[in-house]
């Protein structure tokens, strides 16, 4: 039979404690590209890394943050 299970799993931008900035031209925008896994297989525990987040600028990333499971499922 088929044992999965659909369920949702919150997830939470993992940051430093600093803030980024980065100074910006008139007219540039920087590039958010968020990649998270459409899958996981159980268990997920809470802390686990399930993606990520970069931001980038003119194809430099200059930012990088995990994307974290916010709960055991």
């Amino acid at each position: 039979g088929d044992l999965s299970v659909q369920t949702e799993v919150k997830v939470d931008v993992e940051k430093k404690d600093e803030d980024l900035k980065i100074l910006l031209k008139e007219g540039e925008k920087a590039k958010v590209q968020c990649q998270v896994e459409k899958q996981l297989t159980a268990p997920v525990r809470k802390g686990d890394v399930v993606g990520s987040v970069e931001y980038s600028l003119n194809g430099q990333i200059f930012g990088s943050y995990p994307v974290v499971a916010k709960e055991d499922v």
